[in-house]
C-alpha cells in the first residue's frame, strides 16, 4: 500500500517508474493481479490504477476466504436448520459464534508494533515524546472517568480493537504537516498508519484532540 501512496503524490515525471520493470516502485505485477493488466500508468490514470489496487486488496482477494467460511458456516446443522441460516434469523447466535473482542492490550506488545517515521525535526520530535506519554496515560487509566483507552485508539488505528498477531507487523506513526487546519490525528487502516498533528506546543492541548479523533473516529474507519 505503500506504492499506492507514492503513486497519488509522486510528480508526473516519475509516473513511468510505476511500469518500469526495473524499479522498485514498479506496480505491473499489483495491477496483473487486481485483473487490471491493461491499465496504463499515466497523469489521467494514476487514481483508477490506484483505486483498482485498493480494491483488490481491501476487498476482491478477501471473497474466496469469506466464501470458504460461508460454506462452512452452512455445512453444519442444528435441528436441520443450517448454521448460516440460524445466523440470519437470531442475533442472539451471532454474539455466539462470533463473540466480540472483550481482551485487553498489552502496552508493552503495543509498543513493540511501534514504528515511527523517521525525523529529525524538533517539532516532530516533541509530538513523538507527546504520543508515548498519551499511550502511557491511556495503560494507566484504563477507560477511567469515560476516558479513551488502549483498544478504541488501536481500533482507530487498524480498523480492528486489537494487535495483529504477529509482532513484526508494524503500526506506522507518521507526523501531519505543521499546519493550523491539522489538529485532529488521521489514520488509515489499510496501511495501519497514524499520522499524530505536531502542532499543538502543550500536552494537554495535545490530549484533548487525540481523544476528539479517537472517540468520533473509533466507530468508523479513518482515511482508506
Amino acid at each position: 500500500m505503500f506504492l499506492c501512496e507514492q503513486l497519488l503524490q509522486c510528480k508526473k515525471e516519475s509516473l513511468a517508474d510505476f511500469t518500469n520493470p526495473s524499479s522498485s516502485m514498479n506496480i505491473s505485477e499489483l495491477l496483473t493481479s487486481a485483473g487490471y493488466p491493461h491499465i496504463s500508468v499515466t497523469e489521467e490514470r494514476r487514481h483508477l490504477a490506484y483505486e483498482c489496487i485498493l480494491l483488490y486488496e481491501v476487498i476482491t482477494k478477501r471473497i474466496p476466504a469469506l466464501d470458504d467460511l460461508r460454506k462452512g458456516l452452512a455445512s453444519v446443522k442444528v435441528s436441520q436448520t443450517t448454521l448460516l441460516d440460524l445466523l440470519g434469523k437470531l442475533p442472539d447466535v451471532q454474539q455466539r459464534v462470533f463473540p466480540p473482542h472483550t481482551g485487553k492490550i498489552d502496552i508493552m506488545m503495543l509498543k513493540l508494533h511501534l514504528e515511527w517515521r523517521e525525523t529529525a525535526d524538533p517539532v516532530n520530535q516533541a509530538a513523538q515524546q507527546f504520543f508515548l506519554q498519551y499511550i502511557d496515560e491511556l495503560h494507566e487509566k484504563d477507560g477511567a472517568d469515560n476516558n479513551e483507552t488502549l483498544e478504541d485508539m488501536v481500533l482507530f488505528w487498524t480498523g480492528c480493537p486489537s494487535l495483529p498477531p504477529d509482532v513484526t507487523t508494524k503500526l506506522l506513526v507518521k507526523y501531519l504537516e505543521n499546519h493550523p487546519s491539522k489538529v485532529l490525528a488521521e489514520s488509515s487502516t489499510c496501511t495501519l498508519e497514524l499520522s499524530i498533528p505536531v502542532v499543538h506546543n502543550d500536552y494537554s492541548v495535545f490530549k484533548d484532540y487525540l481523544n476528539k479523533s479517537i472517540s468520533y473516529g473509533k466507530l468508523g474507519f479513518g482515511k482508506i
